[in-house]
């Protein structure tokens, strides 16, 4: 009886173990239906909503859809990425509480839903498979549709969720939003272009934003609808387009100044000659001076070259690379302060103008690491050259700077430049116009003393693009989601090390581990010597 009382004992505890873990679990399941929450051990917590795709997921006041069009024959190797979406997407209805409908479509047996998608730019793409070491192809369907109302905006093929977040957030931003901002690029003097080597960018802002070319040779001011006026490295501006982009700023226009200060040489040259523009006077007038030297710095990427038959690949100093690790990005301005790393190419030095212009803020966006230095006089881009730095002048220089205030007109002594007309147009007497002599409100410019860095060739550098766009973002939309566009730049930088350090790191590479096994073994000797002595005095 004491027996059969003991095992009627042991079960009932066991049995009320197993109800309490059960128990434990449903109600672990049921807050967490309630409480939604992920652990992100990544250091930009990349698959973590950023606050801007919360903000905006959770200030939906009508619902949104979001339908992912994923076939149900996928490789084995894009199945984790399609719980992945699905796990993204999650949190966006949990934030949306109730505004974001999810719902997931297989096309592949439907032909009616198969050309709807071929209309709305959804293609079905081409995957490889290996199965028993045999390859063969699979064509799947792998896109996304934010529509609201009458509005849709499409990710034709999600081929990793790197850069999903953004991609559904500035979807949903498009077809939520009422309006839509545009970006201006400045053309008739020389300057880069979207319709040239700026492709790239203009792809990029097109999702955002109208993006348009703009000729003021007529005379005309800035249109009232351009948002931002990008002015890309532009030769010789007439008083009159000056005079235009000078009214637009006091008007509350935001501008995006790249200055190019050099004319690179052709393939095989290495001199450069000295790239003449008008505006440096109206920068300096807003607070800014573009210095004619060229900087240099120890941060800087390799490049390769051709000399003779031989092609080498050394580092090149006037390829700056500006480095977190080095204090390069202001760590309060959200345009920049995520960033690892960006690079200028044949970047010159720009000088705050602070004393005589002490009503403006200076906000030194990317400057060059401490160990950079100038090249004054002379354009020499040889890459074979001896860099000889001068211990004195070598510091960190700013490239990029944001400028706010209210800013005084250039033209505010000035008569108002006249229009350059035909001898038709001259009949025509002109229109006075009279000029702002100062911003009423505060206002805003970005300087940056270099416009290649971000034309075809250079834009793939982690941090190029990312700048710009985030910049144009902080002019027009204010911080939506440039903190989600941001922390997907990554770049491991190597710090600069000195002789003795690197003499220090390869004599621990090289000893080290002799050392440490030396040790093992002596600690190893001396446990079982006093293990031995121990036993022998037992006996």
């Amino acid at each position: 009886m004491a027996s059969l009382s003991r095992k009627i004992s042991s079960s009932t505890n066991l049995l009320l173990f197993v109800l309490i873990i059960v128990g434990f679990l449903v109600l672990i399941n049921f807050l967490a239906m309630r409480h939604f929450g992920r652990l992100d051990l990544t250091q930009n917590k990349l698959y973590t909503l950023s606050d801007a795709s919360i903000n905006v997921a959770s200030s939906l006041d009508d619902i949104v859809k979001v339908t992912c069009y994923f076939s149900k024959n996928l490789p084995s190797y894009v199945v984790p990425l399609k719980q992945e979406v699905s796990d993204i997407l999650d949190e966006y209805r949990a934030y949306a509480k109730g505004n974001i409908l999810i719902e997931f479509l297989d096309p592949t047996d439907d032909p009616a839903l198969a050309q709807k998608l071929r209309f709305m730019g959804i293609p079905r793409v081409q995957l490889n498979i290996m199965e028993k070491d045999q390859a063969s192809t699979t064509n799947v369907y792998m896109g996304v549709a934010v529509n609201y109302e009458d509005k849709q905006e499409v990710i034709p093929f999600v081929k990793d969720v790197n850069n999903l977040e953004y991609e559904i957030t500035s979807s949903i931003l498009k077809v939520t939003r009422k309006e839509k901002k545009t970006v201006g690029f400045l053309t008739g003097h020389e300057e880069h272009t979207i319709s040239g080597d700026y492709q790239t960018v203009h792809k990029a802002l097109t999702r955002e934003y109208e993006v348009e070319e703009l000729n003021l040779s007529s005379g005309q001011p800035v249109p009232n609808h351009i948002n931002v006026l990008v002015v890309a490295g532009p030769t010789r501006l007439t008083d009159r387009d000056k005079y235009a982009i000078d009214q637009y700023i006091m008007k509350g226009g935001k501008v995006v100044f790249l200055i190019d200060i050099v004319t690179i040489p052709p393939e095989g040259a290495v001199q450069a000659s000295y790239r003449e523009t008008n505006l440096l006077d109206m920068l300096e007038n807003y607070g800014v001076r573009i210095t004619k030297n060229l900087v240099l710095d120890r941060y800087n990427i390799l490049i390769t070259f051709q000399t003779g038959y031989t092609v080498l690949r050394a580092p090149y100093p006037f390829y700056v690379k500006v480095v977190k690790e080095e204090n390069g990005f202001d760590p309060d301005n959200p345009i920049v302060n995520q960033f690892s790393s960006m690079v200028f190419p044949w970047v010159s030095a720009l000088e705050p103008l602070k004393e005589s212009h002490q009503d403006l803020r200076f906000t030194i966006l990317a400057q060059s690491s401490k160990y950079s230095w100038l090249q004054k006089g002379r354009y020499d881009l040889n890459p074979l050259q001896e860099f000889m730095p001068q211990p004195e002048g070598i510091k960190p220089y700013p490239l990029a700077m944001l400028v706010s205030g209210k800013f005084k007109s250039f033209f505010a002594d000035k008569e108002v430049p006249p229009v350059k007309k035909s001898a038709e147009e001259e009949k025509t007497p002109e229109e006075n116009q009279e000029t702002i002599k100062q911003c009423e409100k505060g206002n805003q410019i970005l300087v940056a003393a270099n416009a290649r860095f971000i034309n075809d060739e250079y834009v793939e550098s982690p941090g190029n693009i990312e700048f710009f766009l985030n910049a144009v973002d902080w002019f027009t939309w204010g911080k939506d989601l440039i903190g989600i566009r941001s922390r997907m730049v990554l770049d491991r930088t190597l710090p600069f090390l000195s002789e003795q350090q690197k003499t220090a790191i390869k004599f621990v590479n090289l000893g080290g581990i002799p050392l440490l096994l030396a040790l093992f073994g002596i600690i190893r000797f001396y446990i079982r010597k006093k293990k031995k002595i121990t036993l022998e005095t037992l006996k």
